[in-house]
């Protein structure tokens, strides 16, 4: 079952990422100015993650499948307006962290039939109000955009407690904003 996530629950997110954010000095504009950005790219979106088997407190290897969706680009590329990027990996994870750390490379594919190729490093990660906030920063290595610098932030709802003490949380859904200087 995929979740909806409501129109308010974004707000709450965002507003909660950007508090976050600014607490650890961490400035990222998750909706980029009209017309004017000195970025190659700044993109706004969703991202869905399920677990199988689902996640409990205690760690576990699972197969993670992650589809990220950016519904709103604005680039100095005129034809790059969406993209995403979708993968599975076995990985070694729980409730309390159902997010990946460390580094890792993430293969974007832009609406104009371009991909860029990041490889990232988790920088911060933290769990506020409710929230956990995952923020990641690296490069482009190859495609649209190489040698430029990448940021991403996500962030999603923490998992249920009770499904984590009974049948697994299977699925985590949030928001994730890129920018590509």
């Amino acid at each position: 079952m995929i979740l909806v996530i409501q129109k308010r629950n974004i707000i709450r997110l965002a507003s909660a990422t950007a508090t976050a954010l600014l607490l650890a000095g961490i400035s990222v504009s998750l909706a980029p100015a009209a017309g004017a950005s000195a970025n190659y790219a700044d993109c706004v979106g969703t991202t869905h993650e399920t677990y199988n088997p689902g996640l409990l407190f205690s760690s576990q290897e699972t197969q993670l499948s992650v589809t990220t969706d950016f519904t709103t680009c604005t680039s100095s590329d005129p034809t790059l307006t969406t993209g995403g990027d979708s993968y599975s990996a076995p990985v070694t994870a729980s409730c309390i962290q159902p997010l990946s750390t460390g580094s890792f490379i993430e293969v974007v594919h832009w609406n104009n039939g371009e991909s860029s190729t990041f490889s990232l490093t988790i920088t911060a990660y933290s769990e506020v109000g409710g929230q956990i906030i995952v923020a990641a920063a690296g490069s482009v290595t190859a495609g649209e955009f190489s040698g430029a610098i990448v940021a991403d932030v996500t962030t999603v709802i923490a998992p249920d407690p009770i499904k984590c003490l009974t049948t697994g949380v299977t699925s985590i859904s949030g928001i994730v904003s890129l920018t590509i200087t």
